[in-house]
């Protein structure tokens, strides 16, 4: 990669990458706008030390951030992005969450205070009720777009967070979160097992969302039958 100037894009996958090449990568000048960070599976504890330190390199800059998985330590640093230059971070996809053996996913996530700053689109994926909250409510006052992997569920006992997910449970989160400038509440296709329980949740769900904002599912039962868009609605990192 370039040791200085700017990077449109940066993908690091721990995966494919040798030693010398991330050490490589977290000393480069080069500033970049949107950063698709996949650390290694075969990591003890999934958080290693050179992707906070990439992630603080780059966040002066950055706008766009993909965490496959997300961590407590990443995610306690996004509140710090933002002071850097404005908008700061305004797209991030977190799917999956790595944690530590007999670790709490229990965190506190700090929304950034500056006007005009804040995430404005999130792809949340399979993490923990708590830490899906926590994103909600941390960036509540600037999300527009979000898509949650939260399916449906017929009933409360059958609930099994985030597979299927009661309307008592997921109409309530969302009302705490204060997401009053949202646009968009996306649920991926693949999360739509019962059609008819989905319509329903979404209809309970219009009920606490801005009253012009679009509550849709990519399931072909529901929503994207006959829409001219690409599978979930294109919404794609």
């Amino acid at each position: 990669m370039a040791t200085a100037g700017h990077l449109d894009t940066l993908v690091v996958d721990a995966d494919t990458l040798t030693s010398s090449q991330l050490e490589s990568i977290i000393h480069s000048r080069a500033s970049v706008r949107r950063l698709l960070l996949r650390t290694s599976h075969c990591e003890p504890h999934m958080d290693p030390p050179w992707a906070l330190r990439l992630l603080r390199r780059v966040a002066p800059y950055l706008e766009e951030l993909s965490l496959v998985p997300a961590t407590r330590s990443m995610l306690a640093e996004l509140h710090a992005m933002p002071r850097y230059r404005k908008p700061g971070l305004r797209r991030l996809e977190a799917e999956f969450f790595a944690m530590a053996k007999d670790e709490e996913p229990v965190m506190e996530i700090a929304a950034p205070s500056e006007p005009g700053t804040g995430i404005a689109w999130l792809r949340a994926f399979d993490l923990p009720q708590n830490v899906t909250e926590l994103l909600l409510r941390a960036y509540g006052h600037s999300l527009k777009e979000v898509m949650l992997s939260a399916g449906a569920s017929k009933d409360a006992d059958g609930e099994e967070w985030p597979v299927t997910v009661a309307t008592e449970t997921l109409v309530p989160m969302m009302a705490r979160c204060g997401l009053r400038v949202l646009r968009r509440w996306v649920r991926p296709a693949h999360r739509c097992a019962y059609p008819d329980h989905c319509r329903a949740q979404r209809k309970a769900l219009q009920a606490v969302l801005p009253a012009s904002c679009l509550v849709l599912c990519g399931g072909l039962d529901c929503d994207r039958r006959g829409a001219h868009s690409g599978e979930d609605f294109d919404f794609n990192f």
